[in-house]
């Protein structure tokens, strides 16, 4: 069965990569984080403060309605990475350990306070757990949703499903060259989104697998991992199961991290659980905050 990058980066992501960040000045700034700025929107009150790290090639949009829930009881911060819309290229390669050095950078330009609570998707949550390995004093607590297998990464388990993700990382720096090779004046700016995705994506199975594999121990830091666990047989045929088991596997294993760790299965969501399940993220977040006043 042919494999897209759509089935491991949702329409509504592919979509900032397509699209120009919307026309009127954004809410939010941009901060300097040593060679570039990044993009963050802070609003809202109440401790602690809420750090959200996207998935893969997202503008955001999938978070919006959470935000806006959340912010109405606690100060939600949500940003950009570099090369996304609304911030600035940045150094290559875009792994792991140079997006959560940023990341770090980047809360203290913005005067975030900390101890703040990090929720993270997907490839966000690769970022999230290499920050909270170097940071850990930073993080009140840390929600991880469906980030992706270890084995997969290294190359252990799934090698077809790799080469194809690898395949559509060639198409995707293709596709960069021929926006800035085009008339368009938004082609630099539409090729910077590609290039960075492309370069995350080709990371994930080289210095931030070895990133996250060496995260042993997050100590008695709170910790909520949620897996989705619908398989996708239209993409993945008859490796859906075992894929997505995986998944799951490794979501209980990143619970395991910690020893205030908790798993949690959402049995009805793919892996897009931001847009596909919004109240169970919410919902996630919203227990996490009562653990942390408590």
């Amino acid at each position: 069965m042919p494999w897209s990058i759509s089935s491991f980066v949702p329409p509504v992501l592919l979509a900032a990569l397509a699209l120009l960040p919307a026309a009127q000045e954004p809410a939010g700034r941009l901060v300097s984080v040593g060679t570039h700025r990044l993009w963050i929107e802070c609003a809202g009150e109440g401790a602690p403060t809420i750090v959200v790290e996207v998935g893969g090639g997202s503008n955001g949009a999938e978070w919006s309605q959470t935000v806006d829930d959340l912010r109405r009881e606690a100060r939600v911060c949500i940003y950009s990475r570099a090369g996304y819309p609304r911030s600035e290229p940045g150094p290559l390669p875009r792994d792991a350990g140079r997006e959560a050095d940023e990341l770090a950078a980047l809360v203290e330009g913005a005067s975030v306070t900390r101890p703040f609570l990090l929720v993270a998707h997907s490839l966000g949550a690769l970022n999230a757990l290499v920050l909270a390995d170097r940071h850990r004093d930073w993080l009140s607590g840390l929600v991880l949703l469906d980030a992706p297998p270890l084995s997969w990464m290294s190359g252990r388990a799934f090698p077809g499903i790799r080469v194809n993700t690898e395949a559509s990382v060639a198409r995707m720096r293709q596709r960069a060259a021929q926006l800035r090779a085009a008339a368009d004046s938004t082609g630099p700016v539409r090729a910077a989104a590609v290039e960075a995705l492309a370069s995350e994506i080709e990371a994930m199975f080289a210095r931030t697998q070895e990133l996250v594999s060496a995260v042993r121990s997050l100590g008695d830091l709170p910790l909520l991992v949620v897996s989705g666990g619908r398989a996708n047989p239209a993409v993945y045929g008859d490796q859906a199961e075992a894929f997505t088991g995986a998944w799951i596997e490794q979501g209980r294993a990143f619970a395991a991290l910690s020893s205030r760790g908790s798993f949690v299965l959402v049995a009805e969501s793919g892996h897009n659980l931001p847009q596909e399940v919004p109240d169970r993220v919410l919902a996630s977040v919203r227990e996490m905050l009562s653990r942390l006043r408590q």
